[in-house]
């Protein structure tokens, strides 16, 4: 193939890119999410509101090519059985797709409609978050421009839309042993993967929270972390085996670049929650443990942990930072508490 084809062969192809977005569609995003910016909105949440809303926008303009304002509660519904179901985004052929046949002389019949974006069917939780974010966007709108009355009503109904996420949909998180962590111990080889786990075992940090660490949210004089959390509050706690925990990070600190975030790329920017997560399920195959296991079970082992030490439910959800401490119980393995090591009055963990 000639470089002349080469090239518009290249820009013809990318059939996996959402097309650009309406002009007034974008910008009304972008307001939304510079609003949630101001509103000292975690990175993770910023990152997952943006992909949500462009997912559905992408839909939306694809299927009904008109201004978000058109929105209705029908469209919110259908657009509810696309995420349920995983059907792909189309779109008419453009001339771009044209003439990519065109250079290609492909053989085969052309289509008559082109695939944008790949949507595989999403786990109820997820549905969830992304009729969630369409919610607090539209809400956002509603308030925004009361006067002009653009958005009069929010299109998503909490009766309407609402998902029931039952024990079934759920898939609980496998109880972290010490000997599991011990296991660890032997197979990780690089400190910044052994600061990883720390992290998530001895501070009880969510992925999210560990991948978008700043050195900023770190007080190595009081020994305190303090992470931004939902609502622009920020939680302070002093994490378990602080000493342990600061050395690494004081190593790392010296090893590391001049990003603000802890794990970083060699240009400064924060690696993806997905990266991060295949980095822990790889130090967890590396040790032969059970697959079951995932970043989160560091978490339910360090709730368990602490629940175990000190025999109080509050002081654990405080840790955690959980709302409620009936979410707190879910995170203790309640059964092998029980049957184990309360009546023993000892710790898997010591």
């Amino acid at each position: 193939m000639s470089v002349f084809r080469q090239f518009f062969f290249n820009k013809c192809c990318d059939t996996n890119k959402i097309a650009e977005m309406k002009k007034e569609n974008f910008q009304w995003m972008e307001e939304f999410l510079a609003h949630n910016e101001r509103m000292n909105r975690s990175q993770h949440t910023l990152v997952n509101y943006r992909f949500d809303l462009e997912k559905f926008i992408a839909w939306f303009e694809n299927i009904y090519d008109l201004p978000i304002t058109k929105v209705s509660a029908q469209i919110i519904s259908d657009y509810q059985e696309f995420l349920k179901r995983g059907l792909n985004i189309k779109r008419p052929l453009s001339h771009w797709d044209k003439f990519k046949y065109f250079v290609q002389k492909w053989e085969r019949p052309r289509p008559q409609m082109l695939a944008i974006k790949e949507a595989h069917f999403l786990a109820v939780a997820s549905q969830k978050r992304h009729l969630s974010t369409l919610k607090n966007f539209f809400e956002f709108l509603k308030q925004s421009y009361e006067e002009k009355k653009s958005f009069a009503i929010n299109p998503v109904k909490d009766k309407l839309h609402a998902i029931k996420l039952k024990d079934i949909d759920q898939t609980h998180t496998k109880l972290f042993w010490k000997q599991d962590w011990d296991s660890l111990n032997e197979a990780i080889t690089k400190p910044q993967d052994r600061l990883l786990l720390q992290l998530l075992y001895f501070a009880g940090l969510r992925l999210s929270e560990a991948t978008f660490l700043r050195w900023e949210h770190i007080d190595f004089e009081r020994g305190r972390l303090k992470i931004p959390r939902k609502g622009g509050k920020i939680h302070e706690w002093m994490p378990r085996h602080w000493n342990e925990l600061s050395y690494q990070l004081k190593f790392h600190l010296q090893k590391s670049s001049t990003s603000s975030f802890v794990f970083c790329r060699k240009n400064g920017d924060p690696y993806s929650t997905r990266a991060m997560y295949g980095r822990v399920m790889k130090i967890i195959q590396k040790a032969g443990l059970s697959t079951e296991l995932g970043p989160h079970s560091f978490r339910k082992g360090c709730a368990t942990d602490l629940y175990l030490e000190t025999r109080d439910l509050l002081y654990v959800r405080d840790y955690l930072n959980h709302s409620d401490a009936k979410v707190t119980q879910t995170y203790i393995d309640r059964e092998f508490l029980s049957e184990q090591y309360l009546l023993q009055d000892q710790s898997p963990y010591a």
